[in-house]
């Protein structure tokens, strides 16, 4: 089958004067698989021992593993220490890469294994305990991360400080840029950054082309409460993601439960990335980890045991979610086929996302696919726009047997036509029929289609406490409806369009988007809309209402209120807002220029602008 592949690109090479890139190479057609860990040639020998860790460079043509095998490369012969090679899936060559500078360079005399790989193949970052694969580095007790230049061969020590002093402890984990020039990566060293001086785990990146290295995880209120490992790096080498136990990295971190941080590496700026919708979700209630980025950036696939982060999920399973760092959502992923599927009953983790986003690759224990009848874990693919989960640990065919031995570590292509992932199947290629794990290139979509984005939900039918003057038809809600106690609280929709009803106390109610009513009863209450078209109701008591960016209405109710319906946002349009102050005695409005004010309102200040551009 792969030497028909080849034949096929270079046919299409010929006719058209273009080489194709591997989607032409990888796979002929949707579902086909191809086995990766093999020695060079189109049909190589398939490795003799275990490979692992795989990952595909974004154009798809190049896949990056560990192995223990002895027959991929002649220099290759220590069975029981893992190296690290690179197959290129379109010439069918099959490279030693964790070996000295040159083309021919010294093998490794230590493990070598965690590879990551650039966009383009060049550069790969990878762990090894060899002390002969850089001057820089002679102590084979003390593993180190290394960057392989498929090009130049050349091989470079990275986990080092900025005035190159070499890391005094283990490190692990790389993470690497498009480009290759940035890589992130994890270790107990106390000399490579300042403002890390204990042995705990940290994050750190290095800028090889400035040659500076900068602690990116810390430091917390109490640094020493906890470690920050698993880096992934944004496709442009400026942000990197973390897992981490530390305590107080964030103000609403107080707890010793892993989360997921990123930092813009210029800016320092941290952001908690585990928490539910909105700017200022709800952290996390159990671990998350495993980070990864989407190739633009605008998201972060992570795994979390947490309950609160999706309605949808309400257990303390693993499964994946996707943080869209825009527009402040997190959704669930790790589902069953079909735009309503089902979450599932066991762990999801090791996500990997497209370049936009729109497909997440993870690894589950669970039974997403009707094929999927054991415990096994099995490499799945999901899009986010048509709602289509696909079994990928399955042999060649849309629906090829799934595999009878366990798959994981899933990584995908920018298009997300190829998929990579290590498994212990013995039935997924007519090669393979061991035991030992081997690493498969999937071809999960063939030409992709592009497809419409799915119509929005219809608004969810609303039953509402008898004692809450809010109109159903007022407020459709295809987001949260929250009936709050009497003692003050405090809670903030979503994107989406929020019903919340405070009780007796002094309540504070944000809307943030969608079209929100938001009514506060007793009590002196503080409403924010936010953005969109929304509904604030202050009920009795002396309340504030504020309006963000939208035509909304408002109504202060019985008490002194201050109604600011102000539009703050220098966005758009101004909106049309119409206000009723109630009965106070003193009640306030400020107001815009093409709001309306009723009579009830004691004191009006109307501000003259009359574009958002010119707000102040």
């Amino acid at each position: 089958m792969e030497s028909a592949f080849k034949a096929l690109i270079w046919l299409s090479a010929l006719l058209t004067g273009v080489v194709l890139l591997p989607a032409g190479s990888a796979a002929a057609a949707v579902g086909d698989l191809l086995l990766a860990s093999r020695a060079g040639g189109a049909t190589g020998v398939k490795g003799d021992g275990d490979s692992f860790e795989p990952r595909l460079s974004a154009d798809g043509r190049f896949v990056v593993f560990a192995t223990t095998a002895t027959n991929l490369d002649p220099a290759d012969t220590d069975a029981a220490v893992p190296d690290v090679y690179v197959r290129d899936l379109q010439a069918g060559v099959t490279t030693l890469v964790s070996r000295a500078v040159g083309p021919d360079g010294a093998k490794g005399d230590g493990a070598s294994d965690a590879p990551a790989i650039s966009a383009d193949g060049r550069y790969v970052a990878f762990v090894s305990e060899a002390a002969n694969l850089d001057p820089a580095k002679t102590d084979a007790a003390v593993p180190g991360v290394f960057l392989r230049d498929l090009r130049e061969h050349t091989t470079t020590l990275v986990s080092r400080a900025s005035d190159g002093a070499t890391a005094n402890a283990d490190a692990a984990a790389p993470a690497i840029s498009a480009d290759g020039h940035v890589v992130a990566f994890e270790s107990d060293a106390t000399n490579l950054a300042s403002g890390d001086t204990d042995e705990l785990t940290d994050v750190f990146a290095r800028d090889l082309t400035a040659g500076t290295t900068v602690l990116v995880s810390g430091p917390g209120t109490d640094p020493r409460t906890g470690a920050s490992t698993q880096p992934a790096i944004s496709a442009d080498g400026a942000t990197v993601a973390f897992s981490s136990t530390v305590t107080g990295l964030v103000p609403e971190d107080t707890d010793p439960l892993s989360d997921v941080f990123m930092r813009g590496l210029a800016t320092g700026a941290l952001t908690l990335v585990s928490r539910s919708d909105g700017a200022d979700g709800e952290k996390g209630n159990a671990a998350s980890d495993s980070p990864a980025f989407s190739g633009d950036g605008h998201l972060v696939a992570f795994s979390s045991a947490a309950a609160n982060l999706d309605p949808a999920d309400l257990d303390n399973v693993s499964d994946v979610f996707v943080r869209d760092l825009a527009r402040h959502t997190t959704a669930i992923a790790s589902l069953s086929d079909g735009p309503t599927g089902g979450k599932g009953d066991a762990d999801s983790t090791a996500p990997a996302l497209s370049q936009t986003g729109r497909f997440v690759a993870f690894a589950s224990l669970s039974a997403l696919d009707p094929a999927d009848a054991d415990a096994l874990a099995d490499v799945y693919s999901r899009d986010s726009v048509t709602g289509r989960t696909r079994l990928l640990s399955r042999a060649s065919g849309v629906l090829g047997t799934k595999g009878d031995g366990a798959s994981d570590s899933p990584s995908i292509s920018a298009d997300a036509r190829f998929a990579s992932y290590a498994s212990a199947a013995a039935n997924l290629h007519p090669e393979d029929a061991d035991v030992l794990t081997d690493v498969f290139v999937r071809d999960v979509l063939g030409t992709l289609v592009p497809v419409a984005p799915p119509a929005p939900r219809a608004p969810a039918p609303v039953t509402l406490p008898g004692r809450f003057p809010v109109a159903p038809a007022s407020c459709p809600v295809d987001g949260t409806l929250v009936v709050l106690t009497d003692a003050g609280d405090r809670r903030r929709g979503g994107p989406r369009s929020d019903i919340l009803l405070g009780g007796g106390g002094p309540d504070v109610l944000r809307g943030l988007g969608g079209r929100d009513c938001l009514y506060g009863e007793r009590g002196a209450d503080r409403l924010d809309g936010g953005a969109g078209d929304d509904l604030l109701s202050g009920g009795s008591g002396a309340d504030r209402l504020i309006d963000v960016r939208g035509s909304d209405r408002f109504s202060g109710g019985a008490g002194n209120d201050v109604i600011d319906a102000r539009d703050h946002s220098r966005r758009g349009r101004l909106g049309r807002d119409r206000v009723s102050c109630g009965a106070g005695a003193r009640d306030r409005a400020l107001i815009d220029v093409h709001d309306t004010v009723a009579r009830d309102c004691e004191r009006v200040s109307r501000r003259k602008v009359r574009t958002a551009h010119a707000i102040r």
